[in-house]
């Protein structure tokens, strides 16, 4: 019988990107938070209301929002 032995991964990323995942997280839940209570406004003013909240600029929220959005769903394509 064949011994399953579990492979430990090794992170490589740096702590900056380490940092950046964690608020990409923090970013995506609070945005989806507010996607639902707020139905019939754009994603632009979603961006900006989030970006005064985490100290960044509504673009860098949208980016943040795509970058999670692709890591929970790699395989996806952009259409």
């Amino acid at each position: 019988m064949p011994q399953k032995t579990k492979e430990k991964k090794i992170d490589f990323r740096t702590p900056c990107q380490i940092e950046r995942d964690e608020r990409d997280e923090k970013i995506y839940i609070h945005y989806i938070k507010i996607k639902k209570s707020a139905i019939n406004v754009s994603f632009y003013a979603q961006c900006r209301v989030i970006g005064n909240e985490f100290g960044v600029t509504p673009y860098a929220v949208r980016n943040s929002i795509d970058r999670y959005k692709k890591k929970l769903n790699p395989d996806q394509k952009k259409s």
